[in-house]
């Protein structure tokens, strides 16, 4: 007896859930990928502005200059004393002033106390951090973040700079 020839339409139960497996696990991926860009983006300018600081420090090191940071709610710009003048620092790559991203903000304590910073304040007279050519700096708290992801970077007077806990 000869069988007929049988016909393979559609798919397997097996086939399926392979697909539906590769399927969830390239969407989960994707949902964690997407929920940690704020995170990643924080902890990117917070590192951003560690690493300006310590460019900063060594360059007035090496140059035998002061130098200092003037923060406002969405930025921060370096100052280089000129002449017994502050002077902002724009023809700089690196220490060029910095907007942070939409979403994200910066707060500054010194001393203790929260410093009043303006909504847009690129054109202050004076930095609130000094960055000393003796490599000591204003000892400060900026909180880098959004309002619910951000990161505290705490500097002391001898100018070493950390990531803390915001409760440190």
């Amino acid at each position: 007896m000869r069988q007929a020839p049988r016909s393979t339409s559609g798919f397997t139960l097996l086939e399926i859930m392979v697909v539906l497996v590769i399927v969830g696990i390239v969407v989960s991926m994707a949902t964690l990928s997407l929920g940690n860009n704020a995170a990643r983006q924080v902890e990117l300018e917070a590192e951003r502005l560690r690493a300006l600081i310590e460019l900063a420090k060594e360059e007035a090191l090496f140059d035998a200059q002061e130098l200092g940071v003037a923060f406002w709610q969405s930025g921060y710009t370096f100052y280089r004393m000129d002449d017994q003048q502050w002077t902002p620092v724009e023809d700089d790559a690196e220490l060029r002033p910095r907007t942070l991203p939409e979403g994200l903000s910066v707060s500054l304590e010194l001393e203790g106390l929260d410093a009043e910073l303006s909504a847009i304040d690129r054109q202050r007279e004076r930095p609130q951090v000094f960055i000393m050519s003796s490599g000591e700096v204003t000892p400060f708290r900026a909180q880098i973040g959004s309002s619910d992801t951000y990161v505290v970077l705490k500097a002391d007077a001898l100018g070493n700079l950390a990531f803390v806990s915001p409760a440190t």
